[in-house]
């Protein structure tokens, strides 16, 4: 099974580092520091210790919400968590030197138990055995040589592979629910891959699914948040039929039969069309481009 391309609700979080060596750390977050949020540690105890709550903290947020989603049968329930600091401030990936005193790299993993932050062994030549057959017995899930010249590279490709791992494994859960409240796009794989691609494009950074309109609240690189609309063809045929019941111009009922633009009118969860709008209506209907061959997808305007 391949990991999903979306997640109902992302946020980077931040990357654990630990290692004895304070040069090596202050090398690492400098190095690291444009792409991730790194906290680094000299005393893997310490690093322990916190990494410990911020998973008891994220599971809880993640539960509580999983239960209210199987409850409420309304309402949007994951995007006041892009500011909630269990979510925001979750570890995803934990990175650790093999050797450490008085706790190695794979003690510090070992005692991490079921915690679902993806692990990532730093080793000198030496090592690399080890880690091996750490790997295989799944005790961590990458290894980088520190002896490799390109070693900061990988790492910085690496963790962001396994940050999405991670992401798919935490939310798992709350995807099943949503697809059983009718979030289709979650299904539709080749439409996740044109959102995605959306994304990436317009600069998300971290972003929740919503229910009123159907889509994601995203937030973008430069702090700003913005609404990815995402409309179904059954949805794309009620602005149709919403439409020509409320008279709407001609115009736009071309443009939602050949699907060009997506109706985002205020006052109506799905932004059906208003007829106290029609002289603008333009001014609430971003255009559309297609998220694969069921869904159409539009930036909402901005508010």
């Amino acid at each position: 099974m391949t990991d999903p391309i979306l997640h109902p609700l992302r946020s980077d979080g931040e990357v654990f580092a630990v290692d004895d060596s304070g040069d090596f750390i202050a090398m690492l977050e400098l190095t690291l520091s444009a792409s991730e949020r790194v906290r680094g540690f000299t005393d893997a105890r310490e690093a322990l210790a916190l990494l410990h709550a911020r998973e008891a903290q994220t599971r809880t947020r993640l539960r509580e919400t999983e239960k209210a989603l199987q409850e409420d049968s309304a309402g949007d329930l994951l995007p006041p968590l892009l500011a909630d600091p269990a979510i925001t401030d979750q570890v995803c990936v934990v990175i650790a030197d093999y050797a450490m005193p008085p706790m190695t790299g794979l003690e510090l993993f070992s005692a991490l138990g079921d915690a679902r932050a993806q692990r990532i062994l730093l080793t000198g030549v030496a090592d690399n055995e080890v880690a091996v057959r750490a790997f295989n017995a799944g005790l961590i899930q990458r290894f980088v040589s520190k002896a490799d010249g390109d070693a900061l590279a990988a790492l910085s490709t690496v963790i962001g592979a396994l940050r999405e791992r991670c992401l798919a494994e935490r939310c798992a859960r709350l995807r099943t629910l949503l697809i059983e409240r009718g979030a289709a796009i979650f299904e539709d794989a080749e439409a996740q891959a044109a959102v995605s691609a959306a994304m990436d494009a317009a600069g998300v950074r971290d972003y929740a699914y919503t229910f009123s309109p159907p889509g994601f609240v995203c937030r973008l690189a430069d702090g700003s948040t913005r609404a990815l609309v995402i409309a179904s063809e059954e949805l794309m045929r009620a602005h149709r039929e919403v439409a020509a019941d409320q008279g709407a111009p001609a115009a736009l009922m071309d443009a939602l039969r050949a699907g060009t633009l997506i109706p985002c009118f205020p006052g109506h969860p799905n932004g059906f069309f208003d007829a106290a709008h029609a002289d603008h209506y333009a001014d609430f209907c971003p255009p559309a481009e297609p998220a694969g061959d069921r869904h159409r997808m539009a930036w909402a305007p901005r508010r």
